[in-house]
């Protein structure tokens, strides 16, 4: 009679280790998506700041081409277009993905911006138009390593995000 309760508690205690065990885990893995999560932000950051970075040294390629550009006002509207665009997402709190898609679309205006450039040869010879450019180039090079790293990082965190979903503390996760 005696060793049939010690079963039955043992038998409790079993159950009761494995509810530990099981809560244990859901609890490190949610601590794992909510870093990844918080590592992601950091990167989206580093990536805005890289964007804007470039964007204030278009300013300096808009005033050293004044002079030599026929519409410069026209090669330049959709440009600053786009800008108040990322500007107002930025004031609104846009969701990162919305952001860059207008920084996608900046960089093609300023490919095209630089395909007008390049075709008038008096501005393709001055010093100041070919130092911005390299440093637009530079920063071009930095954004692009940098955004395929968040790429990456953010299908980790997508397939992680949707096995967390299936417990409580990924409900509460974006």
């Amino acid at each position: 009679m005696l060793s049939l309760e010690i079963i039955k508690l043992n038998g409790i205690m079993i159950y009761w280790i494995i509810i530990f065990v099981v809560l244990s885990l859901i609890i490190v893995y949610s601590i794992f998506v909510i870093n990844y999560r918080l590592r992601l932000n950091n990167a989206e950051d580093i990536l805005k700041n890289n964007f804007k970075k470039r964007n204030y040294k278009m300013v300096s390629l808009f005033y050293a081409s004044k002079n030599f550009l026929n519409k410069h006002n026209e090669v330049f509207e959709e440009y600053i277009n786009l800008t108040q665009k990322d500007f107002s997402e930025t004031s609104l709190n846009f969701v990162f993905e919305n952001k860059l898609d207008t920084y996608k679309k900046i960089h093609y205006e300023i490919n095209f911006i630089f395909k007008i450039c390049e075709a008038n040869t008096k501005l393709k010879d001055t010093g100041k138009y070919n130092y911005i450019k390299e440093e637009i180039l530079k920063e071009s090079a930095v954004i692009g390593k940098k955004y395929e790293i968040y790429k990456k990082s953010l299908a980790k965190y997508e397939f992680h995000h949707k096995i967390s979903k299936f417990f409580l503390v990924g409900l509460f996760l974006r």
